[in-house]
Protein backbone atom coordinates (compact mmCIF):
# COMPACT_ATOMS: atom_id res chain seq x y z
CA UNK A 1 0.00 0.00 0.00
CA UNK A 2 1.20 3.23 -0.83
CA UNK A 3 -0.03 6.66 0.92
CA UNK A 4 0.96 9.85 -0.31
CA UNK A 5 0.54 13.22 1.83
CA UNK A 6 0.24 16.47 -0.08
CA UNK A 7 0.44 20.04 1.48
CA UNK A 8 -0.78 22.77 -1.47
CA UNK A 9 0.26 25.95 -2.23
CA UNK A 10 -1.23 28.83 -3.66
CA UNK A 11 1.26 30.88 -5.35
CA UNK A 12 0.64 34.78 -4.81
CA UNK A 13 2.60 38.15 -3.68
CA UNK A 14 1.89 37.80 -0.26
CA UNK A 15 2.76 34.15 1.05
CA UNK A 16 5.84 34.23 2.92
CA UNK A 17 6.42 30.59 1.53
CA UNK A 18 7.86 32.19 -1.08
CA UNK A 19 10.38 34.00 1.55
CA UNK A 20 11.36 30.68 3.08
CA UNK A 21 11.40 27.61 1.92
CA UNK A 22 9.98 25.36 5.24
CA UNK A 23 8.74 21.99 4.76
CA UNK A 24 5.21 20.91 6.48
CA UNK A 25 6.25 19.15 9.35
CA UNK A 26 2.98 18.09 10.54
CA UNK A 27 2.92 15.51 7.29
CA UNK A 28 6.44 14.01 8.61
CA UNK A 29 4.87 13.55 12.11
CA UNK A 30 1.96 11.31 10.61
CA UNK A 31 4.29 9.66 8.26
CA UNK A 32 5.96 8.70 11.49
CA UNK A 33 2.90 7.63 13.00
CA UNK A 34 1.91 5.25 9.82
CA UNK A 35 2.62 1.42 10.07
CA UNK A 36 5.97 0.75 8.69
CA UNK A 37 4.21 -1.52 6.05
CA UNK A 38 2.90 1.29 3.98
CA UNK A 39 5.25 2.94 1.94
CA UNK A 40 4.79 7.11 2.42
CA UNK A 41 5.92 9.44 0.13
CA UNK A 42 5.34 13.32 1.10
CA UNK A 43 5.19 15.87 -1.94
CA UNK A 44 5.28 19.45 -1.05
CA UNK A 45 3.85 22.31 -4.05
CA UNK A 46 5.95 24.83 -2.42
CA UNK A 47 9.15 22.82 -3.85
CA UNK A 48 8.18 20.62 -6.71
CA UNK A 49 4.88 19.49 -8.87
CA UNK A 50 2.39 16.86 -7.91
CA UNK A 51 2.52 13.90 -10.21
CA UNK A 52 -0.78 13.03 -10.69
CA UNK A 53 0.47 9.46 -12.87
CA UNK A 54 2.17 8.31 -9.59
CA UNK A 55 0.39 5.36 -8.70
CA UNK A 56 -1.08 4.92 -5.00
CA UNK A 57 -3.57 3.77 -3.44
CA UNK A 58 -4.07 6.82 -1.00
CA UNK A 59 -3.74 10.50 -1.06
CA UNK A 60 -3.87 12.80 2.36
CA UNK A 61 -4.18 16.71 1.89
CA UNK A 62 -3.52 19.47 4.46
CA UNK A 63 -5.65 22.12 3.97
CA UNK A 64 -5.92 25.99 5.38
CA UNK A 65 -7.95 28.55 4.29
CA UNK A 66 -5.49 30.14 1.89
CA UNK A 67 -4.84 26.69 0.06
CA UNK A 68 -8.50 25.60 0.01
CA UNK A 69 -9.28 26.42 -3.82
CA UNK A 70 -6.00 24.61 -4.69
CA UNK A 71 -6.51 21.69 -2.27
CA UNK A 72 -10.01 21.14 -3.66
CA UNK A 73 -8.66 21.69 -7.50
CA UNK A 74 -5.42 18.60 -6.17
CA UNK A 75 -8.27 16.12 -4.75
CA UNK A 76 -10.97 16.27 -7.17
CA UNK A 77 -7.99 15.49 -9.72
CA UNK A 78 -6.99 12.70 -7.94
CA UNK A 79 -10.76 11.34 -6.70
CA UNK A 80 -11.39 11.75 -10.57
CA UNK A 81 -8.46 9.10 -11.28
CA UNK A 82 -10.68 6.85 -8.71
CA UNK A 83 -7.77 7.48 -5.86
CA UNK A 84 -9.43 7.93 -2.71
CA UNK A 85 -9.25 11.30 -0.91
CA UNK A 86 -8.69 12.58 2.85
CA UNK A 87 -8.42 16.00 3.67
CA UNK A 88 -7.57 17.23 7.29
CA UNK A 89 -6.53 20.46 9.05
CA UNK A 90 -7.55 23.62 10.23
CA UNK A 91 -10.15 24.22 7.17
CA UNK A 92 -11.53 20.70 6.55
CA UNK A 93 -11.87 21.09 10.61
CA UNK A 94 -14.09 24.16 10.87
CA UNK A 95 -16.01 23.47 7.47
CA UNK A 96 -16.17 19.85 7.32
CA UNK A 97 -19.56 19.32 5.39
CA UNK A 98 -17.91 21.75 2.68
CA UNK A 99 -14.82 19.76 2.26
CA UNK A 100 -16.90 16.88 2.20
CA UNK A 101 -17.88 17.19 -1.24
CA UNK A 102 -13.98 17.34 -2.70
CA UNK A 103 -12.95 14.02 -0.65
CA UNK A 104 -14.00 10.71 0.74
CA UNK A 105 -12.66 11.13 4.34
CA UNK A 106 -12.25 14.19 6.05
CA UNK A 107 -10.50 14.81 9.81
CA UNK A 108 -11.81 17.13 12.20
CA UNK A 109 -9.20 18.25 14.41
CA UNK A 110 -5.80 17.00 15.57
CA UNK A 111 -4.73 13.99 13.34
CA UNK A 112 -2.39 11.95 15.10
CA UNK A 113 -4.96 9.79 17.19
CA UNK A 114 -7.14 9.00 14.17
CA UNK A 115 -4.83 7.89 11.59
CA UNK A 116 -3.79 5.12 12.42
CA UNK A 117 -7.53 3.92 12.44
CA UNK A 118 -8.17 5.66 9.21
CA UNK A 119 -5.49 3.64 7.80
CA UNK A 120 -6.52 0.41 9.31
CA UNK A 121 -10.55 1.96 7.97
CA UNK A 122 -9.51 2.34 4.85
CA UNK A 123 -7.39 -1.35 4.44
CA UNK A 124 -10.48 -2.96 5.29
CA UNK A 125 -12.54 -0.82 2.74
CA UNK A 126 -14.48 0.39 5.64
CA UNK A 127 -13.48 4.08 5.32
CA UNK A 128 -15.91 6.52 6.99
CA UNK A 129 -17.07 10.03 5.40
CA UNK A 130 -15.75 11.64 8.93
CA UNK A 131 -13.28 11.18 11.27
CA UNK A 132 -13.82 12.99 14.60
CA UNK A 133 -11.02 14.32 17.43
CA UNK A 134 -12.88 13.61 20.30
CA UNK A 135 -10.33 15.38 22.59
CA UNK A 136 -6.78 16.89 22.30
CA UNK A 137 -4.00 14.07 21.89
CA UNK A 138 -1.60 14.09 24.48
CA UNK A 139 1.91 15.10 23.01
CA UNK A 140 3.54 12.65 24.83
CA UNK A 141 5.63 10.23 23.62
CA UNK A 142 5.87 11.55 19.94
CA UNK A 143 7.61 9.48 17.46
CA UNK A 144 10.19 11.77 15.59
CA UNK A 145 8.76 13.13 12.64
CA UNK A 146 10.30 11.41 9.16
CA UNK A 147 12.54 14.14 8.18
CA UNK A 148 14.05 11.72 5.43
CA UNK A 149 10.87 11.34 3.48
CA UNK A 150 11.47 15.67 3.13
CA UNK A 151 14.00 16.70 -0.10
CA UNK A 152 16.16 18.88 2.77
CA UNK A 153 18.21 20.44 -0.16
CA UNK A 154 15.03 22.04 -0.99
CA UNK A 155 14.37 24.12 2.43
CA UNK A 156 16.08 26.54 3.91
CA UNK A 157 15.86 24.03 6.51
CA UNK A 158 14.05 21.02 8.06
CA UNK A 159 15.18 21.70 11.62
CA UNK A 160 11.92 22.28 12.78
CA UNK A 161 10.91 21.22 16.52
CA UNK A 162 7.09 21.99 18.05
CA UNK A 163 7.21 22.21 21.90
CA UNK A 164 3.79 23.28 22.64
CA UNK A 165 0.06 23.06 20.90
CA UNK A 166 -2.16 26.17 21.75
CA UNK A 167 -2.29 29.92 23.12
CA UNK A 168 -3.34 31.05 26.10
CA UNK A 169 -5.21 34.21 24.32
CA UNK A 170 -8.05 34.11 22.01
CA UNK A 171 -7.88 36.75 19.53
CA UNK A 172 -10.73 36.95 17.71
CA UNK A 173 -8.82 37.10 14.08
CA UNK A 174 -7.01 33.84 15.22
CA UNK A 175 -7.98 30.21 14.42
CA UNK A 176 -4.76 28.94 16.88
CA UNK A 177 -7.11 28.53 20.07
CA UNK A 178 -10.18 27.35 17.57
CA UNK A 179 -8.38 24.54 16.10
CA UNK A 180 -6.17 23.57 19.31
CA UNK A 181 -8.15 24.53 22.17
CA UNK A 182 -6.90 25.61 25.36
CA UNK A 183 -5.62 24.92 27.37
CA UNK A 184 -2.35 25.01 25.85
CA UNK A 185 -0.45 21.29 26.09
CA UNK A 186 3.01 20.86 26.65
CA UNK A 187 5.39 18.10 24.93
CA UNK A 188 7.69 17.00 27.84
CA UNK A 189 10.82 18.73 27.71
CA UNK A 190 12.91 14.81 27.86
CA UNK A 191 11.07 14.21 24.47
CA UNK A 192 12.27 17.57 22.60
CA UNK A 193 15.82 17.71 23.91
CA UNK A 194 15.54 14.13 22.59
CA UNK A 195 14.88 15.15 19.29
CA UNK A 196 16.54 18.60 18.98
CA UNK A 197 19.83 16.59 19.73
CA UNK A 198 19.06 14.17 16.77
CA UNK A 199 19.01 17.36 14.18
CA UNK A 200 22.20 17.92 12.44
CA UNK A 201 23.52 21.58 12.67
CA UNK A 202 23.12 24.50 15.07
CA UNK A 203 19.82 25.91 13.57
CA UNK A 204 16.55 25.49 14.88
CA UNK A 205 13.10 26.99 14.15
CA UNK A 206 10.79 26.53 17.14
CA UNK A 207 6.93 26.26 15.65
CA UNK A 208 4.90 26.56 18.17
CA UNK A 209 2.50 29.40 17.68
CA UNK A 210 3.49 30.80 21.24
CA UNK A 211 6.87 30.08 22.81
CA UNK A 212 5.95 30.92 26.34
CA UNK A 213 2.45 29.22 26.88
CA UNK A 214 3.99 28.14 29.89
CA UNK A 215 6.64 30.40 31.33
CA UNK A 216 8.06 28.01 33.28
CA UNK A 217 8.43 25.05 30.80
CA UNK A 218 9.54 27.91 28.04
CA UNK A 219 12.84 28.85 31.44
CA UNK A 220 13.41 25.57 31.12
CA UNK A 221 13.66 24.86 27.65
CA UNK A 222 15.50 27.80 26.88
CA UNK A 223 18.12 26.38 29.31
CA UNK A 224 18.85 23.42 27.99
CA UNK A 225 18.99 25.04 24.41
CA UNK A 226 21.57 27.24 25.99
CA UNK A 227 23.19 24.36 26.81
CA UNK A 228 23.56 22.34 23.42
CA UNK A 229 24.90 25.54 21.86
CA UNK A 230 21.78 25.92 19.60
CA UNK A 231 20.76 29.01 17.72
CA UNK A 232 16.71 29.73 16.95
CA UNK A 233 14.16 31.54 16.02
CA UNK A 234 10.05 31.55 16.99
CA UNK A 235 7.15 33.31 17.80
CA UNK A 236 6.25 34.82 20.97
CA UNK A 237 4.22 37.75 21.99
CA UNK A 238 5.50 41.21 23.04
CA UNK A 239 4.58 40.62 26.85
CA UNK A 240 8.28 38.81 26.85
CA UNK A 241 9.97 41.98 27.10
CA UNK A 242 8.43 42.52 30.36
CA UNK A 243 10.92 39.75 32.04
CA UNK A 244 13.90 40.78 32.49
CA UNK A 245 15.10 36.87 33.21
CA UNK A 246 13.42 35.91 30.57
CA UNK A 247 15.52 38.54 28.16
CA UNK A 248 18.40 37.13 29.66
CA UNK A 249 17.65 33.68 28.83
CA UNK A 250 16.98 34.35 25.36
CA UNK A 251 20.37 35.71 25.10
CA UNK A 252 21.77 33.16 26.35
CA UNK A 253 19.82 30.00 24.79
CA UNK A 254 21.05 31.29 21.29
CA UNK A 255 17.63 33.02 20.76
CA UNK A 256 18.38 35.14 16.65
CA UNK A 257 14.86 36.64 16.52
CA UNK A 258 11.06 36.13 17.42
CA UNK A 259 7.92 36.81 15.13
CA UNK A 260 6.00 38.76 17.38
CA UNK A 261 2.12 39.99 16.61
CA UNK A 262 2.06 43.43 17.04
CA UNK A 263 -0.95 43.79 14.62
CA UNK A 264 -2.10 47.20 15.38
CA UNK A 265 -0.84 50.43 17.55
CA UNK A 266 -4.62 51.12 18.26
CA UNK A 267 -5.55 50.79 21.59
CA UNK A 268 -9.18 50.39 20.58
CA UNK A 269 -8.49 48.05 18.24
CA UNK A 270 -6.29 46.03 20.27
CA UNK A 271 -9.70 45.92 22.84
CA UNK A 272 -12.22 45.29 20.25
CA UNK A 273 -10.22 42.11 18.74
CA UNK A 274 -9.35 40.66 22.10
CA UNK A 275 -5.49 41.80 21.65
CA UNK A 276 -5.79 43.16 25.39
CA UNK A 277 -2.36 41.45 26.54
CA UNK A 278 -0.55 43.84 23.95
CA UNK A 279 -2.45 47.32 25.15
CA UNK A 280 -0.01 47.99 28.69
CA UNK A 281 3.29 47.54 26.34
CA UNK A 282 5.23 50.01 24.79
CA UNK A 283 6.18 48.56 21.75
CA UNK A 284 9.34 50.82 21.08
CA UNK A 285 10.70 50.39 24.37
CA UNK A 286 9.89 46.35 24.16
CA UNK A 287 11.85 46.23 20.61
CA UNK A 288 14.67 48.10 22.33
CA UNK A 289 14.70 45.32 25.02
CA UNK A 290 15.23 42.79 22.88
CA UNK A 291 17.48 44.12 20.69
CA UNK A 292 19.74 44.86 23.77
CA UNK A 293 19.67 40.97 24.06
CA UNK A 294 20.63 40.22 20.68
CA UNK A 295 16.99 39.32 19.83
CA UNK A 296 15.61 40.92 16.44
CA UNK A 297 12.16 41.71 15.44
CA UNK A 298 10.07 40.18 12.99
CA UNK A 299 6.94 42.23 13.56
CA UNK A 300 3.39 41.18 12.56
CA UNK A 301 1.05 44.28 11.60
CA UNK A 302 -2.92 44.33 10.07
CA UNK A 303 -4.60 46.95 8.36
CA UNK A 304 -8.50 46.89 7.74
CA UNK A 305 -9.91 46.90 11.72
CA UNK A 306 -12.83 48.85 12.41
CA UNK A 307 -11.02 51.89 14.15
CA UNK A 308 -8.93 52.11 11.50
CA UNK A 309 -8.83 55.23 9.48
CA UNK A 310 -7.03 56.30 5.80
CA UNK A 311 -4.63 58.16 8.18
CA UNK A 312 -3.69 54.41 9.60
CA UNK A 313 -0.95 53.59 7.00
CA UNK A 314 1.14 56.67 7.59
CA UNK A 315 1.08 56.58 11.53
CA UNK A 316 2.11 53.09 10.95
CA UNK A 317 5.21 53.82 8.60
CA UNK A 318 5.87 56.14 10.89
CA UNK A 319 5.88 54.02 14.17
CA UNK A 320 7.88 51.64 12.58
CA UNK A 321 10.79 53.91 11.29
CA UNK A 322 10.93 54.96 14.74
CA UNK A 323 10.94 51.65 16.41
CA UNK A 324 13.67 50.27 14.39
CA UNK A 325 12.28 47.05 14.04
CA UNK A 326 13.96 44.38 11.67
CA UNK A 327 11.28 43.15 9.79
CA UNK A 328 7.85 43.78 8.76
CA UNK A 329 4.91 41.53 7.94
CA UNK A 330 2.05 43.99 6.78
CA UNK A 331 -1.31 42.15 6.11
CA UNK A 332 -4.84 42.73 5.16
CA UNK A 333 -7.44 41.80 8.42
CA UNK A 334 -8.79 38.07 7.21
CA UNK A 335 -11.94 36.45 8.39
CA UNK A 336 -10.99 33.14 8.53
CA UNK A 337 -13.91 30.65 9.00
CA UNK A 338 -14.20 29.83 12.44
CA UNK A 339 -12.77 32.90 14.00
CA UNK A 340 -14.96 35.52 16.18
CA UNK A 341 -14.42 37.87 13.83
CA UNK A 342 -15.34 36.07 10.83
CA UNK A 343 -18.76 35.54 13.17
CA UNK A 344 -19.11 38.84 13.96
CA UNK A 345 -18.40 39.80 10.05
CA UNK A 346 -21.27 37.59 8.66
CA UNK A 347 -23.41 38.66 12.01
CA UNK A 348 -23.27 42.55 10.87
CA UNK A 349 -23.97 41.54 7.29
CA UNK A 350 -20.36 42.61 6.02
CA UNK A 351 -18.77 39.61 4.30
CA UNK A 352 -18.81 40.18 0.52
CA UNK A 353 -19.25 36.18 1.09
CA UNK A 354 -20.26 33.43 3.48
CA UNK A 355 -17.47 31.37 1.64
CA UNK A 356 -15.21 34.25 0.13
CA UNK A 357 -12.44 31.20 0.46
CA UNK A 358 -14.14 29.60 -2.49
CA UNK A 359 -14.41 33.27 -4.92
CA UNK A 360 -11.42 35.43 -3.66
CA UNK A 361 -7.70 35.11 -1.83
CA UNK A 362 -7.11 35.72 1.52
CA UNK A 363 -4.90 38.82 0.43
CA UNK A 364 -7.78 40.52 -1.11
CA UNK A 365 -10.54 42.65 1.34
CA UNK A 366 -13.30 40.38 1.53
CA UNK A 367 -15.33 42.56 3.71
CA UNK A 368 -16.66 45.58 4.09
CA UNK A 369 -14.77 47.89 6.15
CA UNK A 370 -15.86 50.56 8.51
CA UNK A 371 -14.14 53.40 7.97
CA UNK A 372 -12.82 53.21 4.39
CA UNK A 373 -13.84 51.69 1.45
CA UNK A 374 -12.22 48.34 0.32
CA UNK A 375 -10.86 49.81 -2.58
CA UNK A 376 -9.05 52.84 0.16
CA UNK A 377 -8.02 49.56 2.13
CA UNK A 378 -6.65 47.46 -0.35
CA UNK A 379 -4.62 50.31 -2.08
CA UNK A 380 -3.34 51.96 1.37
CA UNK A 381 -1.90 48.45 2.11
CA UNK A 382 -0.43 47.92 -1.83
CA UNK A 383 1.72 51.29 -1.17
CA UNK A 384 2.50 50.96 2.27
CA UNK A 385 4.11 47.85 1.63
CA UNK A 386 5.77 49.94 -1.52
CA UNK A 387 7.01 52.32 1.22
CA UNK A 388 8.02 49.98 3.74
CA UNK A 389 10.37 47.98 1.20
CA UNK A 390 11.54 50.57 -0.79
CA UNK A 391 15.52 50.20 -1.03
CA UNK A 392 16.80 53.10 1.32
CA UNK A 393 14.11 52.17 4.33
CA UNK A 394 15.23 47.99 4.30
CA UNK A 395 18.76 48.99 4.27
CA UNK A 396 18.78 51.12 7.00
CA UNK A 397 16.44 48.74 8.93
CA UNK A 398 19.11 45.88 8.04
CA UNK A 399 22.49 47.76 8.92
CA UNK A 400 21.13 49.54 11.98
CA UNK A 401 21.17 46.50 13.74
CA UNK A 402 24.54 44.82 12.07
CA UNK A 403 26.65 45.20 14.89
CA UNK A 404 23.94 43.36 17.46
CA UNK A 405 23.11 40.63 15.73
CA UNK A 406 25.05 37.18 14.86
CA UNK A 407 26.06 36.33 11.65
CA UNK A 408 23.60 34.01 10.53
CA UNK A 409 21.21 36.89 12.72
CA UNK A 410 22.64 39.14 9.69
CA UNK A 411 21.48 36.47 7.25
CA UNK A 412 18.10 35.35 7.84
CA UNK A 413 17.27 39.59 8.52
CA UNK A 414 18.52 40.15 4.67
CA UNK A 415 16.97 37.29 3.67
CA UNK A 416 13.64 38.05 4.80
CA UNK A 417 14.06 42.22 4.15
CA UNK A 418 14.63 41.02 0.36
CA UNK A 419 11.62 38.89 0.22
CA UNK A 420 9.32 41.29 2.02
CA UNK A 421 10.59 43.27 -0.76
CA UNK A 422 9.89 40.79 -3.96
CA UNK A 423 6.92 40.23 -2.34
CA UNK A 424 5.72 44.10 -2.35
CA UNK A 425 7.17 44.56 -5.57
CA UNK A 426 5.20 41.81 -6.85
CA UNK A 427 1.70 43.04 -5.63
CA UNK A 428 2.46 46.64 -6.54
CA UNK A 429 2.78 45.42 -10.31
CA UNK A 430 0.14 42.98 -10.78
CA UNK A 431 -1.82 46.25 -9.90
CA UNK A 432 -0.91 48.06 -12.69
Amino acid sequence: MKVELISPFTRSSYNTGNIFHIPQMSLALLAALTPAEIDVLIVDELIEAIDFERRVDLVGITVNTRTVRRAYEIANEFRRRNIPVVLGGIHPSVAPHESITCADAVVIGEAEEIWPQLLKDYKRGILKRFYYSKRPPSLRNWPFPRRGLLQKDKYDTVNLVQTSRGCPYHCDFCSVSVFYGKPVRLRPLNDVIAEITTLEGRNLLIVDDNIVGSLTYTKHLLVKLAQLEKRWIGQAPITIANCEKMLKLLSRSGCQGLFVGFETNSIDNLIQSGKTQNIKNDYCESIKKLHDNGVSVLGSFIVGFDHDEKSCFEELLEFINRSKIDVVDLGILTPYPGTTLYERLKAEKRLLDNKWWLKYDAEEVVYKPKLMTREELFQGWVLARKELYKLRPLMKRWTIGLWRRSFVGNIINWKANMGYRANATSRLNSNK
